[in-house]
C-alpha cells in the first residue's frame, strides 16, 4: 500500500474525512486497542477465578463462560472486519501462483480439525494462476473452514478441481455437508449473513463474503450451487488478463 504550498491565508478548520485507502491502517489500530482491552477483560476473568476461595458456583462459571464466548467472538469479528476492508480496498499483488501449492498451505492450519471431523481434502492436478499469493490462500481456506463448518454426521470428503475456459480458469470446491437452501445462496455471500441459525454458527459470518470480494478484485466471479446428491459446490472464475485499476 503532488502536495501543494500550503496557502498563508487564514482558513477555517474543516472535518478532515480520511481516504479510502487510510481505512485499514485506521482499523488496524483500533483492532489493536479493542484486542488489548479484551486481553485484559479476560485476564481479569482468571484473576476473578482464582480469588474466589473453592473456585466458582455453577451459576458464576456459567457466566464467566458467556463473557469468554463473547470475547472470542468480537474478536473473530475484528479479524473478519479489517480481512473484509483489505480485500475491498488494497490492490492485490499479482504473480504466477500454484494452487496446488496455495492448497497446501492453506490446509496447514486445518489439519487439526480435518483430522477430528474425519475428513479429507483431494485434488488432483491444479493450475498455475495469475493471482495475489496471500489472497488465494486465504480464498481456499475459507472456503474448506466454511465446509467444516457445515459438515454432516457422515466424514468430511471435499474436492478440488479447476477446468479450463476459453478465458480463464473455473475453480470448483465441492463438499458433502448439510448442504445450503437455494434461496440463501446468494444471500450468504453478503456481508453478516448466514444460511443457518445464528446458534449454529461459528463465526462472524464474513468468511465467504471475503471470498467473493477476493474473486471479484481478481476479475472473476465467484457462486454457490446445491450438489446432487447433498452438500454444497462453491465455484469461482480467475480470468487470463488483470483487471483495470
Amino acid at each position: 500500500m503532488t502536495r501543494q504550498e500550503a496557502s498563508t491565508k487564514p482558513h477555517r478548520a474543516t472535518n478532515h474525512r480520511p481516504e479510502t485507502a487510510d481505512l485499514p491502517a485506521a482499523l488496524s489500530v483500533a483492532s489493536h486497542d479493542v484486542a488489548e482491552a479484551l486481553r485484559v477483560v479476560s485476564g481479569y476473568l482468571e484473576l476473578l477465578e482464582s480469588h474466589v476461595e473453592g473456585g466458582l458456583d455453577e451459576t458464576a462459571g456459567r457466566y464467566v463462560t458467556g463473557v469468554r464466548n463473547g470475547i472470542d467472538h468480537l474478536d473473530a469479528l475484528l479479524t473478519g472486519v479489517l480481512a473484509y476492508v483489505r480485500v475491498n480496498v488494497e490492490t492485490p499483488s499479482l504473480e504466477r501462483v500454484d494452487l496446488a501449492d496455495s492448497l497446501e498451505e492453506a490446509l496447514r492450519p486445518l489439519r487439526t480439525a480435518l483430522e477430528d471431523r474425519q475428513a479429507r481434502v483431494e485434488f488432483g492436478d491444479l493450475p498455475e494462476l495469475l493471482a495475489d499469493p496471500g489472497r488465494t490462500r486465504d480464498l481456499l481456506r475459507a472456503l474448506i473452514t466454511n465446509a467444516l463448518a457445515f459438515a454432516s454426521e457422515e466424514p468430511l470428503v471435499v474436492a478440488v478441481t479447476a477446468e479450463r475456459e476459453p478465458d480463464g480458469w473455473r475453480i470448483e470446491v465441492r463438499d458433502n455437508g448439510i448442504g445450503m437452501p437455494e434461496d440463501a445462496r446468494e444471500r450468504v455471500l453478503e456481508p453478516f449473513e448466514r444460511a443457518h441459525p445464528r446458534s449454529q454458527a461459528t463465526g462472524p459470518g464474513l468468511g465467504l463474503a471475503i471470498a467473493r470480494c477476493t474473486v471479484q478484485r481478481r476479475g472473476g466471479r465467484l457462486w454457490l450451487e446445491g450438489a446432487e446428491r447433498g452438500g454444497t459446490v462453491v465455484r469461482f472464475t480467475i480470468p487470463d488478463e488483470v483487471p483495470a485499476p
